[in-house]
């Protein structure tokens, strides 16, 4: 960490979403220009056959002496060549390695240390096999460029494979932000984004995901997980997508954060792979575990908020709301509403969208009188909300007259189907919010829902306190 360019403040880059409307073109030419613009970058197919080629010719003739230097430093690009692995063939990694102790060659050695890190995760008997290579050659090696990488070794045993990795995370734990991490590597572009880096990142996750857990120092290494996961506006590993989502939402299983830390990987989460409900193809792979948690979460921001808003919005109605919401709330903190979607008339969904995060997704109904309603699932039973003073009405799901989640558009007619008889005394489908303050209403529903679904509920839960 002693050359650590303490100088450079570090800021933090605009990001858009991962799947946000970025065209397959832009991203593709992010790629490429990240690519090839890196020193470690191959040459085309018909170069690296026309390298390979050429070496094959003096190793089958034996002719080692005969290599030029220029070929020694190339012979990395093809130690992996039409099916071919050359670091396996004893007698030319023997000279491979005579040729690095006699001579020196600072070019060749750099680029070891190119494929060490590129190939740290895929070949790692072969990446062992180059880091004694490097390492032997660093002890003795008296040019100026390589003298970043013997720092680095020196620092971190950065070139011993079964301590790289560990080192460098204890390294990345210590400081304070990603971009200070590349600052000390000072690796390229592309190297940020694969093999012992992508190996760091991995071990990285499995151990914020035990801080979130444990509750333990999380909000030190948030931002640094934010910056580590990106590339400027893209995911630096997207291929790791499930192991980030479920990094952030296994560790709540059998418990609950606290609301600053749900919210911020709310966000996150919304932001780069976004409602899952809506969007389920990006989260395709993810464990159910992990989804359900998540949709707890969205559907308890949701019912909350839903109903501050209507109660807000009521006016002299709006007291009555608070039983409502009361009576709701109960059976989402007993884990029992599995899932919630809110229906709303541009009357509300301004105020909802300043309260939520945008990205969360909301039904609307086409109906003139700017009312909202809210679709509640307890396990086999749909139930709505109506807003003003509109009844809460209940279906079997596989009732045809159910009204389905995660539309777009709803008629009112959908909403107000004809539902179960929750009152036995009803000659009327639905349930009025009567004697609120009696607990009346809440007490013949959840009657019904215990009746038919099977879960039962204490009053004393759903009473105001």
């Amino acid at each position: 960490m002693g050359r650590l360019k303490n100088q450079l403040k570090y800021q933090s880059s605009n990001r858009r979403s991962f799947f946000s409307k970025t065209s397959e073109l832009d991203l593709a030419s992010q790629i490429i220009i990240e690519k090839y613009s890196s020193p470690t970058s191959l040459p085309d197919a018909l170069e690296l056959e026309a390298i390979f080629q050429q070496l094959m010719s003096y190793v089958s003739a034996g002719n080692f002496d005969e290599i030029p230097k220029r070929l020694w430093k190339r012979s990395t690009w093809v130690f992996w060549h039409n099916g071919k692995n050359l670091l396996t063939d004893q007698k030319f990694f023997s000279e491979l390695r005579k040729y690095i102790n006699t001579s020196n060659p600072s070019g060749l050695i750099r680029s070891l240390a190119s494929i060490y890190i590129r190939e740290y995760r895929s070949r790692p008997n072969d990446v062992r096999k180059i880091s004694e290579l490097i390492i032997s050659s660093l002890l003795v090696a008296e040019s100026r460029s390589l003298s970043h990488w013997q720092n680095l070794h020196k620092s971190y045993e950065f070139f011993d494979y079964d301590k790289s990795s560990s080192n460098l995370l204890e390294l990345l734990n210590n400081l304070h932000s990603a971009n200070e991490f590349f600052i000390e590597l000072e690796v390229s572009n592309e190297q940020k984004s694969i093999g012992l880096i992508e190996d760091v990142y991995l071990n990285f996750l499995k151990t914020f995901s035990r801080k979130l857990e444990r509750n333990e120092g999380w909000q030190k290494h948030f931002g640094k997980f934010i910056d580590f996961s990106f590339n400027g506006q893209f995911l630096r590993f997207p291929q790791h997508k499930i192991k980030i989502i479920e990094s952030l939402l296994l560790p709540w299983i059998s418990k609950k954060p606290d609301e600053e830390l749900k919210n911020k990987i709310t966000k996150f989460l919304i932001e780069n792979f976004s409602d899952l409900r809506i969007k389920p193809q990006n989260w395709i792979g993810v464990s159910d575990s992990a989804k359900a948690i998540f949709k707890k979460w969205l559907s308890g921001a949701v019912l909350e908020q839903f109903f501050e808003i209507i109660s807000e919005s009521q006016g002299k109605h709006g007291e009555k709301w608070k039983y409502r919401k009361a009576f709701w709330m109960a059976y989402y903190n007993s884990d029992l509403i599995e899932d919630v979607w809110v229906i709303l008339e541009k009357k509300y969904y301004n105020e909802a969208k300043n309260r939520l995060e945008e990205s969360i997704s909301f039904g609307s109904v086409s109906s003139n009188d700017n009312r909202a309603a809210i679709i509640i699932k307890i396990g086999s039973f749909i139930f709505s909300e109506w807003s003003d003073v509109g009844k809460c009405r209940a279906w079997n799901e596989n009732d045809r007259q159910a009204p389905a989640l995660y539309k777009n558009l709803y008629s009112e007619y959908e909403l107000k189907a004809m539902s179960l008889i929750i009152k036995d005394a009803n000659y009327t489908d639905g349930l009025s919010h009567q004697g609120s303050e009696r607990y009346t209403w809440q007490k013949t529903l959840s009657t019904f829902i215990y009746e038919n679904i099977g879960v039962s509920m204490p009053s004393y839960k759903y009473e105001l306190k």
